[in-house]
């Protein structure tokens, strides 16, 4: 499946309808843009969320994220730099959609590949 430029307005959820699933991998690329992921639009405030690491991405680079989600496990990559994984507990069984949002400011998603990877154990 593959989802093209969508523009991606601030603070609010876009649900992709046609991408979902409990085992997919996702490979998406966000144009430059002011978004953020902080919840102060003070300058001088960084977030303090525990394991968090920053990345920082210069202006004309894109932001390039590869996302893995295996039922309870949930990784990402980011711009090959840096890589993130936690463990989630979806509570129900249609917990298998997927959303975007930029924080702070609005940008654009460039392109969204995605697919649904299948179970070793059918």
């Amino acid at each position: 499946m593959r989802v093209g430029q969508t523009a991606l307005p601030a603070n609010e959820e876009i649900m992709l309808l046609n991408v979902s699933g409990n085992a997919i991998e996702l490979s998406a690329e966000f144009h430059p843009s002011a978004a953020s992921s902080y919840s102060s639009t003070l300058p001088y405030v960084r977030a303090h969320i525990p394991a968090a690491a920053s990345l920082f991405v210069a202006e004309d680079e894109p932001l390039k994220l590869g996302v893995f989600v295996d039922r309870s496990v949930v990784e990402v990559v980011a711009n090959g730099r840096l890589a993130a994984a936690v463990r989630v507990y979806p509570g129900r069984q249609d917990s298998i959609g997927v959303s975007l949002r930029s924080q702070g400011r609005d940008t654009v998603l460039a392109s969204l590949d995605a697919w649904r990877m299948a179970n070793i154990y059918r």
